[in-house]
């Protein structure tokens, strides 16, 4: 076993196995391979190379794994069935550079299943996915729910016709009316947009129906939200018919969404992509909303971000007239913790920016959030040193 991770130490890389007997067992003995994980170092996976052959000789194969260090910020809980809609989320959280784990509610936890038990503590936000109709939640689940949510986690729920199967039963309609919505029938429509002057997904717009593009092809009915208590509609349908929630529940953030994450295609140049959604829906988990209290009568709107990723500098373009003061940059790692302030004025703001991104700063994945006056847009980019 090898690694070019410089915070793993192979103590002891090699463990000689076998003979063995036709229908008799290999055991790895205990303690034949250890790893040392450097103190401080932080979340991460670490690659390893496992090389299996004749003691002394060339390997008669190789294979290349994983191996997660420490607890990620974010899981996955998949709860599809079996369907395997959560392949698409995970697709897009890879290309984010965002570190997960998957918790398949038939198999367990990935990577460690199924040797590890389910606990939410570990996880600062979880993202839910179901499946259709039948597949969604039950009374247990919504208890887990309110595990994750009354421990101070952040959660987001989706799938479809979850609110239509959460008001089937007492426990379920409970859940919809702490969250402050009711279902109010289903929507055939696919296009999403964001609210207007919505800190979280406002100048967004997205297609779920999945035909001919990279999403999930199984929106065949879409939940429509009634507001009946706190909740903030942040996502609409096409026919103006509310998509998804979001609220504030003691410490945590719950996103509700009325349609599945999946679906959302990611190669329509006409309307933004699953990876947006998700860079503006975590960000609004993690950090939740500055300013928004007093919504801008203008609305800040990025027309362009183009980062050059071996000098360490971003240029922005910002969609004048909408902006003409007062503007506040930042950086974030993906779990939503500030890098750096790249910005910051009370006064007037150049149509294009130039952002200096900190000579230290190591090779990853980020996200770049513009703030002003109440509106929030948050992109994300790639740093290559």
């Amino acid at each position: 076993l090898t690694t070019t991770d410089p915070d793993l130490t192979i103590v002891d890389g090699e463990a000689m196995l076998g003979p063995v007997t036709i229908g008799g067992e290999v055991v790895c003995p205990p303690e034949s391979i250890r790893i040392h994980v450097a103190t401080g170092t932080e979340n991460h996976r670490a690659p390893l190379r496992l090389a299996i052959g004749p003691a002394g000789e060339t390997p008669a194969q190789l294979f290349d794994i994983t191996l997660q260090i420490g607890t990620p910020p974010l899981l996955v809980f998949d709860d599809d069935d079996g369907q395997d809609r959560e392949a698409y989320v995970a697709a897009t959280l890879d290309s984010l550079g965002m570190l997960y784990d998957v918790w398949d509610d038939g198999l367990g936890l990935f990577p460690a299943y199924p040797l590890a038990e389910l606990d939410f503590d570990p996880y600062d936000a979880v993202l839910w996915l179901t499946g259709d109709v039948g597949n969604t939640l039950d009374e247990a689940d919504v208890a887990r729910v309110h595990a994750i949510l009354d421990g101070g986690g952040h959660l987001l729920l989706s799938g479809q016709d979850v609110a239509e199967s959460l008001g089937t039963f007492s426990e379920g309609q409970a859940l919809l009316a702490e969250v402050g919505i009711a279902w109010d029938g289903r929507e055939n429509l696919s296009g999403i947009f964001g609210v207007e002057a919505d800190p979280v997904f406002d100048g967004l717009k997205f297609a779920t129906s999945g035909y001919g593009f990279d999403g999930a092809n199984n929106q065949t009915s879409r939940d429509r939200l009634q507001v009946t208590g706190d909740a903030e509609v942040c996502l609409t349908y096409q026919t103006g018919h509310p998509a998804a929630v979001r609220r504030e529940w003691g410490d945590a953030r719950v996103l509700f969404v009325g349609f599945g994450v999946e679906a959302v295609v990611d190669n329509n140049p006409s309307v933004n992509t699953r990876r947006e959604f998700l860079a503006a829906a975590l960000d609004y988990l993690v950090n939740g909303i500055t300013g928004a209290e007093v919504p801008s009568p203008t609305v800040l709107r990025i027309t362009g971000l183009w980062p050059n990723p071996t000098t360490g500098e971003i240029r922005a373009a910002l969609a004048t007239p909408s902006l003409r003061s007062g503007l506040r940059v930042v950086l974030l790692d993906l779990a939503g913790r500030q890098v750096d302030e790249l910005f910051d004025t009370e006064g007037l703001v150049p149509p294009v920016l130039s952002l200096r991104l900190p000579d230290a700063m190591p090779s990853g994945a980020y996200l770049v959030r513009f703030e002003t006056q109440g509106s929030r847009t948050t992109l994300p980019v790639t740093v290559i040193r």
